[in-house]
């Protein structure tokens, strides 16, 4: 959460979010327009629609995370059920998999990021780097601006009359 806070901060990277087809990113959304008093430049649009390949380098980056953590995980779980070492029929047994993989996926995907911020941009150092010697910019966001999914999730289903 603290990142969050830290690189929304440095690089007024809150101003506008890109998707790529629409406002598939509910969530980002509604919390970018809770939030839209603390933009920096609110001339301009608080989100941009592009394709995924003329997106920002960062955000390229989810197909990396896809390859290295998550199919995998899938791949291995599909493997399992179709070879019946693994039968998905009874609620624990789905809860438990389901627990276990989301876990697995965790890790997985703090090393991938720990991986990406490490590695070095010819020219450029590593993004470890950059953020440390960034500017900081002076901002009014604080922690309390981002609560966990679950709370944004039920603060977007109360504003919005549904239910998760």
């Amino acid at each position: 959460m603290c990142f969050v806070l830290h690189a929304c901060s440095i690089t007024e990277m809150w101003d506008q979010v890109r998707v790529d087809h629409g406002r598939e990113f509910f969530l980002t959304l509604y919390m970018q327009e809770i939030n839209s008093d603390k933009r920096v430049d609110t001339s301009r649009a608080s989100y941009r629609q592009t394709q995924s390949k003329k997106n920002l380098r960062a955000e390229r980056f989810w197909p990396e995370v896809n390859s290295r953590v998550n199919y995998p995980i899938k791949t291995a779980l599909l493997q399992l059920v179709n070879s019946d070492e693994l039968i998905m029929e009874d609620e624990i047994t789905k809860f438990c998999v389901s627990s276990f993989a989301i876990q697995l996926c965790r890790i997985g995907t703090q090393r991938c990021v720990e991986s990406w911020n490490a590695h070095t941009i010819p020219g450029v150092g590593s993004p470890i780097a950059l953020a440390q010697n960034a500017p900081v910019v002076s901002s009014n966001i604080t922690e309390n601006d981002f609560p966990d999914a679950e709370t944004a999730a039920n603060m977007y289903a109360f504003d919005n009359n549904r239910q998760i």
